[in-house]
């Protein structure tokens, strides 16, 4: 029923927790984390009151009214206390910044924090490093045609991080995965194409770094 990219997400969520679906859509990872005995209870949020009249129709008719319950929400804005952790998925990380940065408080007092953007990497990863959230897991994953990369994270107050990590990630750039070679392949051409066209640094940075993890691990691929 959900598609690649949320399986991931959802395989990564820790159980037993109160989770907050945040831009749930049709609520289809919230009935999933349901049915599969992950989450002890769901909040689907979403900001569109048309999505969420369908999610709350596809919750009634798989029966979780009991432990999934809407919320029309802008972000973490009316995202209840006992929420315990937050998936924020399918968005730009500037639109995963504004949700976080707006509830700031509540972010830092989340167990755990699932991210997966379609772009804005560097900034996302820049963000959490400079407001004390560790990164505690990268992945990549290709679906539909697109690649998304997700992030667990979680507050530790800690802000110690190298240039390195904004553009690869500090735990993404110990991983020998394929598909994440693939993504650096990917966006270096795109990168490249667009430096056609300007002498951006942080583009020129982007490449070198993206080739210098292609290369360090060409070998082993």
């Amino acid at each position: 029923m959900i598609s690649k990219r949320l399986k991931k997400i959802k395989h990564h969520v820790q159980k037993g927790l109160v989770i907050a679906d945040i831009g749930c859509d049709h609520a289809f990872l919230s009935i999933d984390l349901m049915r599969d005995g992950i989450a002890k209870k769901v909040y689907a949020c979403d900001i569109a009151k048309g999505p969420l009249a369908i999610a709350k129709d596809n919750i009634k008719y798989f029966g979780y009214e009991d432990v999934i319950q809407t919320i029309l929400s802008d972000g973490l804005a009316k995202v209840p206390e006992d929420t315990q952790g937050i998936i924020i998925a399918g968005m730009g990380g500037q639109r995963a910044i504004h949700i976080l940065a707006s509830e700031l408080a509540k972010a830092k007092g989340y167990k755990q924090i699932l991210l997966q953007v379609n772009r804005g990497y560097e900034e996302l990863r820049k963000w959490l490093f400079e407001h004390g959230f560790s990164i505690q897991e990268e992945w990549v994953v290709y679906d539909r045609k697109f690649y998304y990369l997700s992030i667990f994270v979680y507050y530790t107050g800690e802000s110690e991080y190298q240039e390195e990590d904004v553009f690869i990630g500090p735990y993404l750039k110990k991983k020998k995965d394929l598909i994440a070679k693939e993504w650096f392949e990917n966006e270096i051409k795109k990168t490249e194409k667009i430096l056609s066209l300007s002498h951006d640094e942080q583009l020129k940075k982007r490449i070198s770094y993206y080739k210098e993890y292609i290369k360090k691990f060409e070998d082993e691929f």
